[in-house]
């Protein structure tokens, strides 16, 4: 437990200092995505090699570049990352193509068959990665992209909303749902309760208001700040959703845990697990609270 909460700290100082770099430059921003989005390929990449999949390693480099140039340079920035997802999906179909092809030269047509049901996954594989968690991060760019008082904002609710959602989620959980019949999803994540997501979401709530009174007192909501009903109305709704999407998320991450059979994603934080097992949540949230952002804003 001591070893867990020392890391955490660890991990909120390093994420701090990381967007507080933002006031230097928002590219040291941009520069700590691309390390989480690429360690979570990695990640990710390892997870299913222990499945036995196989996967294209080209697009899941180039994608991250497409997104940053997209959200940085361009007004219109999901046109041009659909446009880089179908030249990737081209690319990997065709490459497979050519792999099931020199397969089918080369081998008796019964080893062919079970080569080929083996790697006829590839572009499929490559293409999951693609979007979990490579195009759901990178809305982080879209966060970073947004302009100055209402990038912190969004930033800060995404990691806060993430944050305070896995505390009271597990706290109460702990202390209130431990005993109880009433599980989440017990197939999936036998320990969480449905107490501990209500109180998940009450503390996403509490971020909501608690960013609203300090932001808006500040007057970093710009435009937002001049409609008081709808400036509120917006910090509720990121709370609440966000919390939500942020419970989602670490559901989608054991459920896939479980179908690979891996226990974590990885072990570079003690305690904690890999970058994968700290950011399953918070990507969604992060998802969230861009098209808030750019749909309400």
């Amino acid at each position: 437990m001591l070893k867990r909460t020392l890391t955490s700290f660890v991990i909120l100082l390093l994420t701090a200092g990381c967007v507080a770099l933002k006031l230097v430059s928002a590219y040291f921003f941009d520069a700590f995505v691309f390390v989480l989005i690429y360690a979570s390929v990695i990640e990710m990449c390892f997870a299913f090699k222990v499945a036995g999949k196989h996967f294209f390693k080209l697009p899941l480099l180039l994608l991250p570049i497409v997104a940053f140039l997209s959200f940085k340079f361009t007004n219109n920035p999901f046109v041009y990352i659909l446009a880089g997802w179908l030249a990737l999906a081209i690319y990997s179909v065709i490459f497979e193509l050519i792999i099931n092809s020199k397969l089918r030269n080369r081998t008796t047509p019964t080893t062919f068959d079970e080569e080929n049901e083996r790697r006829f996954g590839i572009t499929k594989t490559t293409l999951f990665i693609c979007a979990y968690p490579v195009s759901i991060l990178s809305l982080l760019f879209g966060l970073n992209a947004l302009e100055q008082n209402l990038s912190f904002i969004a930033i800060i609710l995404t990691f806060a909303v993430a944050m305070m959602t896995d505390v009271f989620a597990y706290c109460f959980g702990v202390m209130l749902g431990k005993n109880s019949t009433h599980k989440l999803a017990p197939e999936i994540s036998p320990k969480k309760s449905i107490v501990g997501s209500v109180f998940g979401v009450v503390g996403g709530l509490i971020v909501g208001g608690l960013g609203f009174l300090f932001f808006y007192h500040l007057g970093w909501l710009g435009g937002l700040g001049t409609n008081l009903a709808v400036a509120i109305a917006v910090m509720a709704i990121i709370g609440v959703i966000g919390s939500l999407a942020t419970q989602v998320g670490d559901l989608f991450a054991s459920a896939f845990k479980r179908k690979i059979g891996i226990k974590d994603f990885g072990n570079i934080f003690p305690g904690h697990g890999g970058f994968m097992d700290r950011l399953d949540g918070l990507m969604f949230a992060g998802a969230v609270v861009y098209l808030c952002f750019a749909i309400l804003v």
